[in-house]
Parts: structure tokens; C-alpha cells; sequence
């Protein structure tokens, strides 16, 4: 859960890691390559002024949905449907101290489930800090998969709302303080990209001309352009891709290969990312045995704001 700190964003740092034999995380300085602070807790992601953070029960993810959570210290709450003292929590990272702001036994009576054990993942605030959206998931019984809501909880009013109830989101980034987009499907599987306004609950379904999930995240400053990808294709290619969500034009980037033995819960997305400026996008992807990323792309900018081409710089 490696992430910038966001008023220091170019010398610190904070991730997870094992502080005195349990989870917890560090804010590190790169230059001074020290750790600044240790925390008690793991955290999940950061508000825009670090001020606070969100944190969660990473054993019972773990557990629940593996590859999202952490394996390595037992889930002390394994068999408990719904535990009064867990959930969503909000922690102070001027104390170190959390609250538990949103309960899994009060989430859990919202959507009666016999027997299923319910838990939250993807928990992001809004860039004013002001409300986080996270995922209220829920096993099924006979192993009938996971049902899943996606709710806006507001840290003034202390509540949170319904964003999503009916169609599936998988992924999701903040356009604003009050609008997501995501990637969802409905019953028929058919997926469509989504902007939802969690203050409002107005939602719009665009028409961009992509048929499948997605990771998106848009530019930081024209908020027309988003940055997506794909999972591999029948050829193994992992699709990047570049599109206006105005006028509904898509351009393919790169065609990134995945090798076959990366698939499953061991894989590795392509997660792009655009830098603060705009001008490029960081992927996340597999290398050789020596160490050699295998496709290294490059976008000028002249490109990308005018014909959308791509040069290669190596391979």
C-alpha cells in the first residue's frame, strides 16, 4: 500500500509493514532513507492533507479475499459473521490513534445474509478529505461467490449513503470531491464505465467503446482524459489505453505481454498511473530473469495531446 505523502510528495512516503511483530506502517524519507514515524496500524490510503488515514482488519481481508489482504498473522476474528468491533476505521496520523466509524455488525443488518461473514476493502477518500468510498462485501453461502455494495460515508454527518447496489463496481477513481468513475457490470455482464456523484446520487453511464474492466484514473488536470487498461487478451497482451470521455475516442497506447504463468490471484495489472504533471504514465508490469522490463514505452507529449501515437524506446 505504498503511497506518496501527499504534503511532503517528493521526499516521504508511507507503506505496511510489521511494526513490533503485528501490522503497522512508517512514513520513510527517501533522502535521508530513515523512517520518520511508526504507526501501530496498516494503512489503506491517505487524505489529501495527512491528516488521517483509513485503516481496516488487512488479516480478515486476507482471509476473506485473498490477495487483497495479508497472510501472514491469523485473522482473529475468523467465524465471526459480523464483529461489533470491527469495520472501516479512521486513524489520526498526528496521534496514532483509530476510531472504528463504520461497524461490520451494522453493515451487516442493512443486508441480511444468514451465515455470510461480511468485511470492507477499497477504502479512498475524496480529494477534499470529506467523504470515503469504500466496498461493503459479504460472502455468499456454497460458495456462490460475494455480494457487494459500494457506500460514500461522510466524516462531517458521520453517515454514510449508498452508492451502488445493483450492478457490480470493480474498480473506481475520484474525478472530484463528489464524482467517481468506475467500472461495472450489470447481470448480463456487460460492463460500462460509470460516474457517480455520491453527494448527489446522480449517475451517469458513458459511451466509451470499452467492453471490459478496467483500471482507470484521470489526468490531473483535464478532467476529460482518463488513463485505463485491460487483462491480457487471448494473445496475452494487457491493452493500455487513452480516452476522452467528452467525445468517447479511445486510443490503444501499448500491448503490453503477459506471460501465461501470470494469471490468477499471482498476476500482475497493469495499474497505470499518470504523474503529477500529466506528461507520463507509470505501469506496473513483469520482467525477465535478469531484471529487464521486457516492453518500456515512452509518451511524448506532443503525442499525447495532439495524434495520440507512441513512440518505443526499447525492448
Amino acid at each position: 500500500m505504498l503511497q506518496w505523502n501527499p504534503v511532503e510528495p517528493n521526499s516521504q512516503v508511507v507503506f505496511n509493514t510489521l511494526v513490533n511483530g503485528r501490522y503497522g506502517s512508517v512514513l520513510f524519507a527517501i533522502d535521508q532513507q530513515s523512517v520518520v514515524q511508526e504507526y501501530e496500524y496498516p494503512i489503506y490510503s491517505l487524505d489529501s492533507g495527512f491528516q488521517y488515514a483509513t485503516t481496516l482488519n488487512f488479516s480478515r481481508l486476507g482471509r476473506l479475499r485473498p490477495g487483497y489482504g495479508y497472510a501472514l498473522l491469523p485473522d482473529a476474528t475468523a467465524g465471526v459473521a459480523a464483529p461489533e468491533d470491527d469495520g472501516m476505521f479512521l486513524m489520526d496520523l498526528a496521534s496514532g490513534g483509530r476510531e472504528l466509524i463504520v461497524r461490520l455488525a451494522d453493515l451487516a443488518q442493512e443486508v441480511p445474509q444468514p451465515g455470510a461473514e461480511h468485511y470492507v476493502n477499497h477504502a479512498t477518500f475524496s480529494p477534499d478529505g470529506r467523504y470515503i468510498v469504500f466496498f461493503h462485501l459479504w460472502s455468499l453461502e456454497g460458495d456462490r461467490g460475494r455480494g457487494l455494495r459500494v457506500l460514500c460515508y461522510d466524516i462531517e454527518s458521520r453517515t454514510h449513503r449508498i452508492v451502488e447496489d445493483q450492478k457490480t463496481i470493480s474498480h473506481y477513481c475520484w474525478r472530484d470531491s463528489q464524482t467517481i468513475l468506475a467500472t461495472n457490470c450489470d447481470a448480463a455482464r456487460t460492463w460500462r464505465y460509470t460516474l457517480y456523484n455520491v453527494v448527489s446520487g446522480d449517475v451517469q453511464d458513458l459511451n466509451l467503446p470499452l467492453a471490459q474492466d478496467g483500471h482507470p484514473m484521470f489526468h490531473p488536470t483535464n478532467k476529460s482524459l482518463i488513463v485505463t487498461d485491460t487483462y491480457p487478451d487471448r494473445r496475452r497482451d494487457q491493452h493500455l489505453l487513452l480516452a476522452n470521455i467528452d467525445t468517447n475516442e479511445v486510443w490503444e497506447i501499448a500491448a503490453l505481454y503477459s506471460p501465461w504463468k501470470y494469471r490468477g490471484q499471482v498476476r500482475c495489472d497493469l495499474h497505470p498511473r499518470w504523474d503529477r504533471g500529466g506528461d507520463m504514465i507509470v505501469v506496473d508490469e513483469v520482467a525477465t530473469k535478469d531484471g529487464r522490463i521486457l516492453t518500456d514505452y515512452h509518451l511524448q507529449r506532443s503525442s499525447l495531446y495532439n495524434d495520440q501515437k507512441t513512440t518505443k524506446t526499447g525492448r
